[in-house]
């Protein structure tokens, strides 16, 4: 990673922390003093179970991203099949800590709790294709747009990720093991963290509309790349707005899944 792409995601990182960090008193203060106006309880998402706890737990997955943009050396060696593996476990295993506590220690019904009876079979498949297309729209068009312009007027030079090097040149092995973590344990991972309880726990603190942007842009920074960022927040917002119509957590998994299938196949393809 560059210096500069290192200092500018960090910069990011910090607006959003102070942005957050100011509005939960000042949302607090609003919903007291009016009190009919119950901006948190809007939408389908089922805010009210999540307390002070789960608010610190998707706070520390915040500190997460910072933690692994300051750690990212500036030539990252390259991906490896155990490498890729053993850190899309970890990061499953983070998400699955948060699940476990809600469903054993808080006695909660995950099933409700995340809406995942609401959708099923091809139904379910229908409306997550349906929303999956101008997500990816939008998400290839800024792409392509920063990369082609914002960022070489910026006079940046940004490398691609070693993960997608690895995609173009790396064994069969290893373009499998990138598949099989971009296509199935990263989708369930990082929407359970990031709509299922991010978005879900600030949004009981201050509304839908900024819940959305802050779990949007953890998931573009916790990426640590920059060339990806923009893209990844866009990709975010329609990921929440997808989970707050539908109120069915799997809707924004299978988008997910969707997206990252068609970005590991278009770079197999070149």
């Amino acid at each position: 990673m560059l210096e500069q792409e290192r200092q500018i995601l960090q910069e990011l990182f910090v607006i959003t922390a102070i942005a957050v960090v100011i509005a939960c008193p000042l949302f607090a203060v609003i919903r007291r003093r009016y009190p009919d106006l119950s901006w948190n309880s809007h939408g389908n998402v089922w805010t009210s179970p999540f307390g002070i706890v789960e608010f610190v737990f998707a706070g520390m997955v915040f500190v997460l991203a910072s933690a692994l943009i300051a750690a990212a050396p500036a030539k990252a060696p390259p991906p490896t099949v155990e490498g890729v593996l053993v850190g899309s476990l970890i990061f499953a295993a983070v998400a699955g800590i948060a699940i476990a506590y809600l469903g054993w220690v808080r006695r909660l019904n995950l099933v409700e709790l995340f809406g995942l009876g609401r959708l099923k079979g091809w139904p379910l498949m229908a409306i997550a294709f349906a929303w999956f297309i101008p997500a990816a729209l939008a998400g290839f068009a800024i792409k392509f747009g920063f990369d082609h312009f914002v960022w070489r007027a910026a006079g940046l030079n940004l490398e691609d990720q070693e993960i997608v090097i690895a995609l173009r040149n790396g064994s069969a092995a290893l373009k499998f093991s990138i598949f099989l973590t971009a296509v199935v344990i990263a989708p369930v991972a990082e929407e359970m963290l990031f709509r299922g309880l991010m978005y879900a726990a600030v949004k009981r603190y201050t509304e839908r509309y900024f819940a959305a942007v802050f779990s949007a842009l953890a998931f573009g920074l916790i990426h640590a790349n920059l060339g990806s960022f923009v893209p990844l927040v866009v990709l975010g917002m329609f990921f929440a707005l997808a989970y707050e119509i539908t109120g069915c957590l799997a809707v924004p998994i299978l988008m997910h899944a969707l997206f990252n299938g068609v970005s590991v196949l278009m770079i197999l393809n070149g």
